[in-house]
C-alpha cells in the first residue's frame, strides 16, 4: 500500500504524470489489497458479460467501470 508520496514516486518511476495515472481505466482482472473492487453494478455487469450479452465487444469492456 503507498501514501501519496508513494504514489507519486511510482508515476515517475513509471514515466507518467499523476494526471495520467488517473485516466488509467480500471482493469476487471485487478485485485486489490482487499480483494477485488466490486458493486452490485459490478455484479451484475459480470454476469451479463460473462453470458455473453456484449459480444462480440466483450473482451473491451471492463465492467469496473460503469460504476
Amino acid at each position: 500500500d503507498l501514501d501519496l508520496r508513494g504514489i507519486l514516486s511510482e508515476c515517475e518511476n513509471r514515466g507518467i504524470t499523476f494526471d495520467e495515472l488517473l485516466t488509467v481505466p480500471e482493469q476487471d482482472e485487478w485485485v486489490y489489497s482487499d480483494g477485488k473492487s466490486t458493486t452490485c453494478v459490478v455484479f451484475i455487469l459480470e454476469m451479463y458479460k460473462a453470458a455473453g450479452l456484449f459480444e462480440p465487444m466483450s473482451s473491451s469492456i471492463q465492467v469496473t467501470e460503469f460504476t
